[in-house]
C-alpha cells in the first residue's frame, strides 16, 4: 500500500489497487518465470495501477467539483488497519514457498 499512497492514491483507492495487483498477479501466475523478480513485478505494477487510478479520480474531480470525497471516517481506518493485519497474518500461515512466492 506504500507504493500506491506514494503514487497519490488515497488510503481506500491504496487497498483497491493493492487488491488489484495481486489479483493481476494470481491472474498470471502460470507465467511466473523467476519468482525472485517478482518483488520489483509487484511494485512497479502497483504504481502503474496507483497513477491510473489516481488520474481517474483527478478527472472526476475535474469533472464534478461539487462532489469531492469525505474524508475518511475513524471506524474506516480502523476497519482499513484490521484488514491490513488480517491479511499480513493470513500470508504469514502460508507455506513458506508459497510467501516466497508472494
Amino acid at each position: 500500500m506504500t507504493v500506491a499512497r506514494r503514487g497519490g492514491c488515497t488510503v481506500s483507492d491504496a487497498e483497491d489497487c493493492a487488491q488489484q495487483t495481486w489479483l493481476s498477479l494470481y491472474r498470471r501466475r502460470h507465467a511466473v518465470q523467476n519468482p525472485l523478480s517478482l518483488p520489483a513485478w509487484l511494485i512497479r505494477t502497483t504504481h502503474r495501477k496507483a497513477l491510473t487510478l489516481h488520474r481517474e479520480e483527478s478527472r472526476q474531480n475535474d469533472q464534478s467539483p461539487d462532489e469531492r470525497p469525505l474524508p475518511q471516517l475513524p471506524d474506516e481506518v480502523v476497519i482499513s488497519l484490521q484488514n491490513a493485519v488480517a491479511l499480513q497474518i493470513a500470508l504469514g500461515r502460508l507455506d513458506p514457498r508459497c510467501r516466497k512466492l508472494l
